[in-house]
């Protein structure tokens, strides 16, 4: 049986606070994965828009198996120009917020997920010690 390590004031209380962080970001990912877990694919939405809104994506759906699987919206963001205003028009219509949300709400998972890899990292830091 090993000794348990023994820790300084300092160490005790930085532990703790990445601890905090761990479980404050983990539960806001948690919250944020649950409202927003899966993509909108293009195959997801074809039955909701007519056909006049959907001849103008088929170019651009039909020409890679990535954009079919991948989340419409993050085609819009990736294609850009006429083609962003246009998804997001149907976006909007069909009640998925507009691309402005989508990056905002992309961006701020981006943030917490980095958040909790330092706070893991951190803690594990310190716990090797």
């Amino acid at each position: 049986m090993g000794r348990r390590k023994l820790y300084t004031d300092a160490e005790k209380k930085l532990l703790k606070h990445y601890r905090n962080q761990i479980y404050y970001y983990g539960k806001q990912l948690a919250s944020f994965a649950f409202k927003y877990d899966y993509d909108i694919t293009f195959k997801n939405i074809r039955s909701q828009i007519s056909q006049d809104e959907a001849y103008p994506l088929l170019d651009l759906f039909s020409d890679t198996d990535k954009y079919f699987i991948t989340d419409f919206r993050q085609v819009a963001i990736d294609e850009g120009g006429s083609i962003r205003d246009y998804i997001d028009k149907i976006s909007r219509r069909l009640g998925y917020g507009s691309i402005d949300q989508y990056e905002a709400r992309t961006a701020r998972e981006n943030q917490l997920k980095s958040r909790l890899d330092a706070a893991v990292t951190a803690y594990e830091k310190i716990r090797k010690s």
